[in-house]
C-alpha cells in the first residue's frame, strides 16, 4: 500500500488513513488500549513540547479512538467547531498553577 497524501484533506479523511492503517497494524486494539497508548503519546509531548511528530503522533492516537467510540471526523469537524463558540463567549482565568480554566 502507498502512502497517501493528506494534505488538504478533510478531518474525516485523515481519520479514515489512519484508521486503515491502525486495522492493518494493531487490529486487536481496544478503545481502553488505544486511550493507555494516547497517556503515552502525552507525555511523550510533555517531555518534547517543540516536537510537532509527537504532536502527530497524539492526534492520530486521539482520531483512532474516537472511530472507535463512533466518533468520525465529520462529528469531530462540527463539534470543534460549536466548542470554539462556546469558548469564545466564557470568561478565563489562570489558577495558580498556571493552567487556563472557565469560570
Amino acid at each position: 500500500m502507498t502512502t497517501p497524501m493528506l494534505a488538504g484533506c478533510s478531518l474525516q479523511e485523515v481519520q479514515n488513513s489512519v484508521v486503515e492503517w491502525a486495522d492493518e497494524t494493531h487490529p486487536d486494539r481496544t478503545p481502553e488500549s488505544t486511550l493507555l497508548k494516547l497517556f503515552e503519546e502525552l507525555g511523550e509531548i510533555v517531555s518534547d513540547p517543540k516536537d510537532a511528530f509527537e504532536y502527530a503522533d497524539a492526534f492520530i492516537v486521539l482520531l483512532d479512538v474516537a472511530y472507535q467510540n463512533g466518533i468520525t471526523g465529520m462529528v469531530l469537524e462540527q463539534v470543534i467547531q460549536t466548542k470554539m463558540e462556546i469558548n469564545r463567549e466564557r470568561q478565563w482565568s489562570i489558577n495558580s498553577m498556571g493552567v487556563m480554566s472557565h469560570e
